[in-house]
């Protein structure tokens, strides 16, 4: 079909993840190949930013999210006592999306895993 549209495929970029329940997970790799190339097997892979993995339990993407968000508010707690409120408020601006992009997916990740991203959040509003 690719070639029919005059398309490419970029097989060093190319994986597959097989979703299961969590009992049945095998570690029997199936060969898939493309054009003879072996296409490898990921537990996890990013697709638009988000990180699936093959049991949908979204922990290792509430787990990165997590970690660019404490990141971006260690930096805000630094810069507390140099600038002024209206800045800081701008510069939470770019902490904000990561709570906002593809909430609804943190919101069936387990309760342990979404109440370390929730407690950024609870206490940020205990600060304002």
């Amino acid at each position: 079909m690719f070639k029919v549209n005059k398309l490419s495929l970029n097989l060093n970029k190319t994986n597959y993840i097989l979703f299961t329940k969590k009992s049945k997970i095998t570690d029997n790799p199936i060969n898939v190949t493309i054009d003879n190339v072996p296409i490898g097997k990921v537990k996890q892979t990013k697709f638009l930013g988000v990180i699936i993995n093959e049991k949908l339990t979204w922990e290792d993407h509430i787990i990165t999210i997590r970690g660019k968000i404490s990141k971006g508010l260690g930096i805000l707690t630094k810069l507390i006592f140099y600038l002024p409120n209206c800045i800081l408020v701008n510069l939470y601006t770019l902490i904000h999306p990561y709570y906002d992009y593809c909430n609804i997916i943190c919101i069936t990740g387990t309760s342990t895993y979404l109440n370390k991203l929730l407690f950024f959040f609870y206490k940020r509003e205990q600060c304002v």
